[in-house]
């Protein structure tokens, strides 16, 4: 999430503490917070595991896209565990 904060300077308080929630919940459903690990068959596990309202579940999902997607652009990860994971439609 460094990366993830230097490359895109959220200014809004809320987007950091959104998306460190979204990542520990992604810790809890995998047992680790090592990003390097993940794999796209388990974002695509967590993504249907998650509950709550549908605006929540697309939130926690492009906060992940977000933040793998400059882990890989920044060479930190290969492959990019999100880069075919869709983000659930709007309803």
């Amino acid at each position: 999430m460094a990366d993830w904060r230097k490359d895109r300077k959220p200014k809004a308080k809320a987007s950091v503490k959104a998306t460190e929630l979204a990542f520990a919940k992604l810790r809890a459903y995998l047992g680790h917070g090592d990003g390097s690990r993940v794999t796209t068959d388990e974002m695509i596990d967590f993504k249907l595991s998650l509950g709550g309202a549908l605006n929540s579940q697309r939130q926690c999902i492009a906060m992940m896209k977000a933040v793998f997607a400059v882990a890989h652009r920044n060479r930190k990860i290969r492959p990019n565990p999100c880069g075919e994971i869709e983000t659930p439609p709007a309803r």
